[in-house]
């Protein structure tokens, strides 16, 4: 009886082995390289925050003015994640504003207290040479 069953069920196919064109084969546990360009969004911008300078210099100059001021930072492709006194955690992103040919940035508060937020980033877009 053992033998008319494991006639009737034949043996599973073997795995799938990823080949160089595979879809699987470009999958890997390191990190996606940084965008070349930032996003285009739309959102509020005002003329103190927009520039038609390239992405990379808006954001080397965001990095200037946050050095100066001592405020801890990560940068990832053309976010910058801020870390100030007070708990206050926020984002600056260099975004494309649609149909200009301008680059603007998008700030974000992610923790801390909004007053802090709001007369920080007013000083750094102040110091700003966008």
């Amino acid at each position: 009886m053992e033998q008319e069953f494991s006639d009737s069920c034949p043996d599973p196919p073997p795995p799938p082995v990823p080949s160089s064109t595979s879809p699987l084969s470009s999958l890997s546990s390191t990190t996606p390289p940084p965008p070349r360009e930032p996003r285009s969004l739309r959102f509020t911008f005002s003329v103190g925050t927009t520039s038609a300078k390239p992405p990379a210099d808006i954001l080397a100059e965001i990095v200037r003015v946050l050095t100066e001021d001592r405020i801890e930072h990560e940068v990832t492709g053309f976010v910058c994640v801020c870390y100030a006194e007070e708990d206050l955690e926020f984002e600056i992103e260099v975004c494309g504003i649609p149909r200009l040919n301008l680059n603007g940035l998008r700030f974000k508060r992610m923790s801390g207290n909004s007053w802090t937020y709001k007369n920080l980033l007013t000083d750094l877009i102040a110091r700003m040479r966008l």
